[in-house]
């Protein structure tokens, strides 16, 4: 499919209902969430997209070439990643392809994972999880499995212009936070992200893992978050990356 010079290449099960966005942002959160979910359910890559707007970059992963924006799926779950921060002149044209896109798959749930970056973290045990819908039947699922909604903030960059984009093509979708370090990968919070998400897919996703590698994460991702912050104020002048997304109930 292709829509505003951005092109997906998929071959996705048309039974799997479950998408999942994982794109960079503060803590890397999504990211490393949906890496963890790929690698635990053994998801095959069935696709990536591919647009002129993006920088020109390929990642190598086991010796073989591969896009930084891909998609993994079985018949139950599909995972979107990406390994680079979206420019800025991307986001828009790539928020618009994936939500035709999911409403022409007929997804029953997209849920898009975000971190909400706050200042205390270190002092933070066990990080906060937030969700919020634009569908009643996505609210009543969140009210019964007790994970909270934010009441009054801001929502920014990548993840902001995806739902924003759902809300106007009316595509149910849910954006799940979760409260992390600004400008530090955050397994933890990941993990946390992890555990609601199980609530809300229906899911059994062991999260041992996630937190046993949390130092080879952090790490393994400096690059990336370093890239990210770089990105981010970009996105909306006169933010911070301590300010993307800014959320608060």
């Amino acid at each position: 499919m292709t829509e505003d010079s951005v092109e997906i290449i998929e071959g996705i099960s048309p039974k799997s209902q479950s998408v999942l966005i994982g794109f960079p942002d503060v803590g890397l959160v999504g990211l490393i969430s949906c890496m963890h979910i790929i690698e635990t359910l053994k998801l095959s890559e069935k696709g990536h997209i591919q647009s002129d707007l993006f920088p020109p970059l390929v990642v190598m992963h086991g010796g073989k070439f591969q896009s930084p924006i891909r998609i993994y799926s079985n018949d139950e779950i599909t995972v979107i990643i990406s390994e680079i921060p979206i420019p800025t002149n991307a986001i828009n044209p790539l928020a618009r392809a994936l939500v035709k896109w999911l409403k022409e798959k007929n997804i029953k749930k997209v849920i898009s994972l975000y971190g909400i970056p706050v200042p205390n973290r270190l002092n933070i045990e066990t990080p906060g999880t937030f969700a919020n819908s634009n569908n009643v039947d996505h609210e009543k699922l969140l009210k019964e499995k007790d994970i909270k909604s934010i009441d009054t903030g801001i929502l920014a960059g990548m993840h902001a212009a995806i739902v924003w984009e759902a809300v106007k093509q009316e595509l149910p979708i849910i954006a799940l936070g979760v409260e992390t370090f600004a400008q530090y990968p955050d397994p933890q919070a990941s993990a946390n992200l992890v555990t609601d998400l199980n609530k809300i897919i229906g899911t059994n996703i062991d999260i041992q893992e996630l937190l046993d590698k949390a130092e080879e994460l952090r790490i393994k991702l400096r690059d990336i978050m370093a890239r990210t912050q770089e990105e981010m104020p970009k996105q909306v002048p006169g933010m911070t990356a301590v300010d993307l997304p800014a959320m608060y109930g």
